[in-house]
């Protein structure tokens, strides 16, 4: 996910994955969620959930 915030064509594939996803009744979790700009886009490109650093580090 790093990055998402800034490359139009990486927020389109990982929608149009997303979808597929969802059409086969899977969930979709963001991986490496860094900052609150790509955290904010979780709902616009249809995931279900994310984890990573801006959400907390590990112990």
């Amino acid at each position: 996910m790093r990055g998402l915030d800034q490359e139009r064509d990486n927020r389109f594939f990982v929608q149009a994955l997303a979808e597929i996803a969802h059409g086969l009744e899977i969930r979709v979790i963001g991986e490496s969620i860094e900052s609150e700009a790509v955290w904010e886009l979780l709902p616009q490109l249809n995931l279900d959930g994310g984890q990573g650093y801006y959400l907390g580090r590990p112990r």
